[in-house]
């Protein structure tokens, strides 16, 4: 009779402790999956905000490497012109003392032609 009543009571405590193990399961795993939804939901939000900013640090860094580009093509530019009016002006500047020398040369044989002619 006592191994009757032992075994109502520990099958009455099995149904007890496997109820409130499955209680306390559901509860744990329910608060996991919305413990991981929530993680996920921040990193998601997160991501998109660093995505966000990296892409406006990019657009503003090619946009400044756009602007100095265009500044550095103008002085470039500039430059180039301002060597090739040098060039030619040195160019010029050589023609125009050959020219002159020629000048003189001729003077100097019109000179004497004309010495030799009296």
């Amino acid at each position: 009779m006592l191994n009757a009543i032992k075994t109502v009571f520990e099958t009455i405590w099995n149904a007890i402790k496997n109820t409130v193990t499955s209680v306390v399961n559901g509860i744990k795993n329910t608060i996991t999956t919305v413990w991981t939804n929530i993680k996920n939901t921040v990193m998601n939000l997160v991501n998109a905000i660093k995505n966000g900013v990296s892409n406006a640090f990019n657009s503003m860094w090619n946009g400044i490497k756009s602007v100095i580009s265009g500044i550095y093509g103008t002085i470039k530019g500039g430059f180039d012109k301002a060597v090739g009016f040098i060039t030619r002006l040195a160019s010029s500047a050589f023609n125009w003392g050959k020219d002159i020398i020629m000048g003189i040369v001729n003077g100097i044989k019109s000179c004497i032609a004309d010495f030799h002619d009296l």
